[in-house]
């Protein structure tokens, strides 16, 4: 009866390792993909970091237009008061400068052309003799 047993048992045996035979192949197979999957995946994961980074800086770059954005807007939007204040000053300019022509720049002139050209002051010719009648009497 061991004898039964040991010989069912041989049986079963190369049964089991004639199964196993025909499955080496397909594993062979199945560990050839599985190595294949994990450089893909090793691979995706790379380029899922580098488009995680490109995505962030994407993001910084959107942020930093925003603010930009609202800083134009802001200048755009004060543009009509700004310029109201620039007219307004540079009508106050122009008048007071026109006071200094039509005033002090006026008076500047006049004096200057005094200066230049002194006035002539005609002499009487009785006025003229006279200091020299007494020049010659002293």
């Amino acid at each position: 009866m061991i004898s039964q047993v040991d010989e069912a048992l041989k049986e079963k045996s190369q049964l089991i390792e004639a199964q196993i035979k025909e499955l080496e192949p397909a594993s062979a197979e199945r560990a050839q993909k599985v190595a294949s999957c994990k450089t893909e995946l090793s691979s995706k994961e790379e380029a899922a970091k580098v488009a995680a980074d490109s995505l962030a800086a994407a993001a910084a770059e959107l942020k930093a237009a925003k603010t930009a954005e609202k800083e134009k807007k802001a200048a755009v939007k004060n543009y009509a008061s700004d310029k109201k204040k620039v007219e307004a000053e540079l009508a106050d300019l122009t008048s007071e400068m026109e006071e200094l022509k039509s005033g002090a720049i006026a008076d500047l002139k006049a004096l200057a052309e005094k200066s230049i050209h002194p006035p002539v002051v005609e002499v009487p010719a009785e006025m003229a003799e006279a200091p020299a009648e007494a020049e010659v009497a002293a």
